[in-house]
């Protein structure tokens, strides 16, 4: 399964804006769990704390709206290649429900990376961006491995 996120960005967006943000990190790009709220987390009160009853009542963070993207994992760093190639077997599946990736590419990856390493694959990475069989998280994840 995909990295648990150790950090928390909060970040405030009007809506119909858009926000890009660039993360620079040393450790290679994996898949990492994103979620979302509608706004504050806290609820405003007259300067008491929330009876625990209550609070237990309350939806937690796991029930926000979510989904996957990529970001830095570190564990990945240290990945032998035969693991690294492990690991982009193990998430394929996630690549095609997160509509990352065409079935008929995935079938193709997966059979090469069973048969092979990441280098099989990175030979015609480009080709299959180009020919929209998957999105720039594949390639990206792909490129940080190798």
């Amino acid at each position: 399964m995909p990295e648990k996120l150790k950090t928390r960005a909060y970040l405030c967006l009007s809506p119909g804006k858009t926000l890009a943000v660039k993360i620079t990190s040393t450790a290679p790009p994996g898949i990492v769990e994103c979620r979302v709220t509608g706004g504050e987390l806290t609820l405003q009160g007259v300067d008491e704390d929330m009876p625990g009853e209550l609070e237990d009542m309350l939806p937690g963070y796991e029930q926000f709206p979510h989904g996957y993207t990529i970001g830095p994992v570190d564990h990945l760093k240290p990945l032998s290649p035969a693991e690294k190639t492990k690991y982009v077997l193990d998430q394929l599946p996630l690549f095609k429900k997160a509509g990352w990736i065409t079935d008929k590419t995935l079938q193709r990856y997966e059979a090469q990376l069973k048969n092979g390493s990441l280098e099989t694959i990175s030979a015609h990475i480009q080709e299959d961006l180009k020919a929209e069989q998957i999105t720039t998280e594949v390639l990206a994840i792909i490129q940080g491995l190798k």
